[in-house]
């Protein structure tokens, strides 16, 4: 799957669910990044965890990366069953979560 479906499919997603929190996020990403907070989970993830934990706590961010991000890319790859995994390297170790998301394309 390419770098810009996989961003239109997860941009896609949180439209549906979140359109608001999106919208702030993104106006926060690009503020900060230049760059949309989608952008920024798929090619610099440890800048999309700083923001999201300035802003939030452990558990939001885990709720927010697992539900808005990770969900629908898991789905579309059919690996659902790496989500808490990915969740967990997301917040812990985000070295290991770029290098574990490469490995699941």
């Amino acid at each position: 799957m390419e770098e810009t479906e996989i961003i239109q499919y997860i941009n896609n997603y949180i439209v549906s669910r979140a359109p608001e929190f999106l919208n702030t996020l993104n106006k926060i990403c690009n503020k900060q990044y230049n760059k949309d907070c989608v952008t920024l989970f798929v090619n610099e993830p440890d800048k999309l965890r700083n923001i999201l934990m300035r802003y939030n706590d452990e558990n939001t961010t885990r709720f927010v990366i697992k539900n808005l991000f990770l969900k629908p890319l898991l789905k579309k790859l059919g690996k659902e069953e790496f989500l808490d995994e990915l969740a967990n390297y997301f917040i812990n170790n985000v070295e290991k979560f770029k290098e574990k998301l490469k490995l699941l394309d």
